[in-house]
C-alpha cells in the first residue's frame, strides 16, 4: 500500500510541474518539448512491459481505437505546450482541464447518461472561473491564441480518452497504451 501512495505522489508531483518544465525549456519549440516528454515515459512503459513478460496483443478494432486515440493524446500535447508558450501557465492548465465537460455532454448526448447535480454545479463554476480568468488577464491576441489552443487541447483530452475507453472494453489498459 505504500509503494503504490508513493508512485501515486511521484505522478502527481511529475504532472503538477508539467508545465512549468514546459516553459522553462525555452527555448526549446514547445511541441518538441511534448515529443521527448512522450518518448522517455514510452521507454519506460517499454521497460515496464518487457519486465512484465511476454507482451498481450490487441484485437483489431481496440487497435485502431488505441490508434486513434495516440493521435488525439498527441493532439493535445502539441496544443496545450503551445498554449503554454503563448499564454500564462495557468489559463492554459485551467483550460486544458475543463476536460471533463465535453466528455460529460457526450455522455449526456451520445450515451444519453443523466448528469449528476455535482457534474452541472462544477461544470458551472469550472465556466465561471475561467471566464473570469480570462476577463481578468491582458487580452492581446498571442493569450487569446494561447487560450483557444489550451481549449482545443482539452477537446483533443476528451477524444483520446474516449476513444481509449473503447479500446480498452475488451481487454487491458497496458496493451492498448
Amino acid at each position: 500500500m505504500a509503494r503504490v501512495a508513493l508512485v501515486f505522489f511521484a505522478g502527481v508531483v511529475g504532472i503538477s510541474f508539467a508545465a512549468i518544465f514546459v516553459r522553462l525549456a525555452l527555448p526549446a519549440p514547445p511541441v518538441t518539448t511534448g515529443f521527448y516528454r512522450m518518448f522517455f515515459a514510452s521507454a519506460a512503459l517499454l521497460g515496464w512491459q518487457g519486465l512484465r513478460g511476454r507482451p498481450q496483443g490487441l484485437e483489431p478494432r481496440a487497435a485502431l481505437f488505441a490508434l486513434a486515440a495516440g493521435c488525439c493524446f498527441g493532439a493535445d500535447l502539441a496544443l496545450w505546450h503551445t498554449s503554454i508558450v503563448l499564454t500564462s501557465v495557468a489559463m492554459a492548465t485551467l483550460l486544458v482541464n475543463t476536460t471533463p465537460i465535453p466528455v460529460g455532454l457526450w455522455a449526456l448526448v451520445v450515451l444519453r447518461q443523466r448528469l449528476a447535480a455535482s457534474f452541472v454545479v462544477g461544470t458551472g463554476l469550472a465556466i465561471a472561473g475561467a471566464v473570469l480568468l480570462l476577463g481578468i488577464s491582458r487580452s492581446d491576441l498571442a493569450r487569446t491564441q494561447g487560450a483557444l489552443l489550451a481549449l482545443g487541447a482539452s477537446l483533443f483530452y476528451a477524444g483520446y480518452l474516449l476513444l481509449m475507453r473503447a479500446a480498452r472494453v475488451r481487454g487491458a489498459a497496458a496493451p492498448a497504451l
